[in-house]
């Protein structure tokens, strides 16, 4: 069954990354762009901010790039000398790191610890069990258990199937702000993409998907930088109000002290005049 298997991806392997149809060709390069694009700036901006969410965005973009587009700059010929078997093993398990770094994502931009507990739990221990199949499948590859190794991807792709549709639903209903529907419409453009990819074997389905989620999620880090900026500023405002009022509440006794001394001096030295001018 692995021998069948593994000469069905390399076979699919091969025509993902054939040069033959224009097509094909464009949304491809097109797709690599964007990926370019969006690793680089999320890449400074995490350098910027130091915020978590940004690096695991940028790994999911690294992998995705690595998984669909190794063709543009012929990178398994560099790293791996061709279809060998670890430039199919990295294929493979790049599959894996891309959903990784898309749940350890979603966890943070979402801040889900806080805002969604019990999301929160469920997407840790699906980090948790991704990267045991991780380990799991590196083991495969280094023992040669390839019957274990498509048990272990395929068991993978069950689980991400089924957590996705459950994260979704779960949003939709639970959803505290605008940031849920970037996950939720990013996640169904991907899955969509994916399930595309696996079933009807090619790779211009989940380059379109992908493609479309990056945008996605790129407008989405934009909205998110947006409304954290309004309330930092809303925040400074009111701080600047709430030191106003106290200021003010420190002036004013200072003040009637001051004055009602002003005034008993005048009254003191019989001043009537000044004393009632004063008062005016």
């Amino acid at each position: 069954r692995f021998f069948y298997y593994n000469k069905q991806k390399i076979n699919l392997i091969q025509d993902f990354y054939s040069q033959r149809d224009l097509n094909i060709l464009i949304p491809i390069y097109l797709f690599t762009g964007i990926c370019l694009i969006m690793f680089s700036l999320t890449i400074m901006y995490y350098t910027y901010t130091k915020r978590t969410e940004f690096l695991f965005y940028a790994l999911y973009i690294l992998f995705l790039f690595l998984y669909l587009t190794p063709d543009i700059f012929k990178l398994y010929d560099v790293f791996f000398n061709g279809m060998s078997l670890f430039s199919y093993a990295f294929f493979q398990i790049s599959q894996i790191l891309i959903n990784l770094c898309y749940i350890l994502f979603v966890m943070y931009y979402l801040n889900a610890k806080i805002q969604y507990p019990k999301l929160h739990v469920a997407l840790k221990a699906i980090a948790i069990t991704l990267i045991l199949i991780v380990v799991l499948d590196i083991f495969c590859f280094i023992t040669k258990s390839f019957t274990l190794h498509i048990y272990l991807l395929d068991f993978e792709r069950l689980i991400m199937t089924l957590f996705g549709i459950c994260g979704m639903i779960y949003l939709l209903c639970r959803g505290k702000s605008k940031l849920t529907y970037f996950i939720v419409i990013g996640s169904f453009l991907y899955m969509a993409g994916a399930l595309g990819l696996l079933f009807l074997q090619k790779r211009i389905y989940m380059v379109s998907g992908a493609g479309l989620e990056i945008l996605v999620f790129a407008a989405g880090l934009t909205y998110k930088i947006q409304q954290e900026y309004k309330e930092r500023l809303q925040f400074q405002e009111e701080a600047f109000l709430n030191k106003t009022r106290a200021l003010r509440a420190q002036i004013n006794p200072h003040f009637i002290f001051n004055s009602l001394s002003s005034i008993q001096s005048f009254i003191t030295s019989n001043d009537r005049i000044s004393a009632l001018k004063y008062l005016s």
